[in-house]
C-alpha cells in the first residue's frame, strides 16, 4: 500500500465545534497569518454523525517544525509521515489531531522557548479533544520541543512567566494512556552552555534547554559535556533548565506508560544523545525505548509512524466501549 497523502486542515466539524465553546474557540489553534492553511491543522469527523472507534492521538511538533508537511525542508516535515503510516492501520482525521504553534521559520528557532502561551495552549487542546470525541483517555505524541510543552500541559500547574495572567493549569495525567516521547531533551542539550543560555531564548535557564554544568563531586573533571564519563552513584547535574527540572521532579508519569524514541546519531540532540552522562532523550519515567542509529532528528520522528502504532496497540484499551 503506498503512502496517502496527508492534508488539512482541521474538519468544519471540528471547526464548529470549537467555536461553540467559549472556552476555545478556533482561533485559539488557528494561526491565520501562516500561508498554506491546509498544512498547520488536522483532525476532526467529517460529519457530525461520524463514530469514533479508535483512541485520538495528538500530536506535538519541535521548534520550527509545524502539523504536517510543506515542501521539502526536513525541518518542516510536521506530522504527514506517521499519519499517512496511521491511516494505513484503519485511522481517520476523527482519531489523529494537530496544530502549528509558532511561524514555521527556522532562522527564528533560537527565540522560542516553552512559555506560558504555548504551554496554556497545549493544555488547552488536550481538553478540546478529550471533550470533542468523548474519549476517557486519548494518546499523546510529542517530537523535540513538543515533548517537553507537551508534558507540561499534562502535568499543569504553574509557569514561571513574565505573564502576570498565566493560569495555574490543571493536571491532565489521568487522562492519558499512552505518552510518546521522540528525540525529547528532558535533561537539555549541551549546545545550550552557560554561555548561550544568555542570550539565546531556546536555551535559556528558565524555559529553555540549558543543559547546566558538571556535578561538583564528579570524578570527571575535564570531558566536555556530550562526552563525560558518569560513575554510577555520583552525583547528576542538577542545574539544568528550570522548566525541564521541574516536570522531572515531579515524579508523576504523563500517561499510563511512556516510550521514549531516538537517534543516537541525532545531530540537534549530539552524537550518542549524551548530556553529562545522561540520555536526554530518555524520559526520566520511560517504561520502553526504542533507540535508532543513522538517523537525523526529523527522520527519527517520520519514520517512526510504525512503531507509534505497535506500541499504542500493544497497550490498548478501548475507551469507547
Amino acid at each position: 500500500m503506498g503512502k496517502f497523502f496527508v492534508e488539512g486542515p482541521f474538519t468544519n466539524d471540528f471547526v464548529d465545534w470549537l467555536d461553540s465553546k467559549s472556552e476555545y474557540g478556533s482561533k485559539m489553534f488557528i494561526n491565520d497569518t501562516l500561508l498554506y492553511s491546509q498544512y498547520n491543522t488536522f483532525g476532526g469527523k467529517k460529519s457530525f454523525n461520524e463514530v469514533i472507534t479508535k483512541v485520538p492521538i495528538i500530536f506535538f511538533h519541535g521548534n520550527s517544525d509545524g502539523a504536517l508537511k510543506i515542501g521539502d525542508n526536513e525541518f518542516n516535515s510536521g506530522w504527514s509521515e506517521v499519519i499517512s503510516t496511521l491511516v494505513k492501520y484503519g485511522y481517520k482525521s476523527s482519531s489523529m489531531y494537530a496544530y502549528t504553534y509558532g511561524d514555521r521559520n527556522i532562522k527564528l528557532a533560537p527565540y522560542r522557548q516553552m512559555d506560558c502561551d504555548l504551554v496554556t495552549q497545549a493544555n488547552k487542546f488536550i481538553t478540546a479533544v478529550l471533550q470533542y470525541t468523548g474519549s476517557k483517555k486519548i494518546d499523546i505524541v510529542g517530537h523535540s520541543m513538543g515533548v517537553s510543552i507537551a508534558r507540561k500541559a499534562i502535568l499543569g500547574g504553574k509557569i514561571k512567566s513574565d505573564n502576570i495572567d498565566c493560569p495555574t493549569l490543571p493536571l491532565l495525567s489521568d487522562k492519558i494512556r499512552n505518552f510518546i516521547s521522540i528525540s525529547g531533551a528532558h535533561y537539555g542539550m549541551c549546545i545550550c552552555s552557560k554561555d548561550i543560555s544568555s542570550f539565546v531564548k531556546s536555551c535559556s535557564m528558565e524555559n529553555g534547554f540549558y543543559s547546566g554544568t558538571r556535578c561538583s563531586t564528579a570524578l570527571d573533571k575535564y570531558s566536555p559535556c556530550n562526552s563525560f564519563r558518569h560513575i554510577e552513584g555520583e552525583c547528576t547535574t542538577e542545574d539544568y533548565s528550570e522548566f525541564l527540572k521541574d516536570i522531572n521532579n515531579k515524579k508523576i508519569k504523563e500517561g499510563e506508560n511512556i516510550l521514549s524514541i531516538w537517534s543516537d546519531d541525532d545531530e540537534v540532540l549530539g552524537y550518542k544523545n549524551l548530556v553529562w552522562g545522561r540520555k536526554t532523550s530518555l524520559h526520566p519515567f520511560s517504561d520502553e525505548e526504542i533507540i535508532f542509529f543513522n538517523k537525523t532528528h526529523h527522520q527519527t520522528k517520520n519514520d517512526s509512524g510504525f512503531y507509534i502504532y505497535q506500541y499504542i496497540n500493544k497497550n490498548m484499551v478501548n475507551f469507547y466501549k
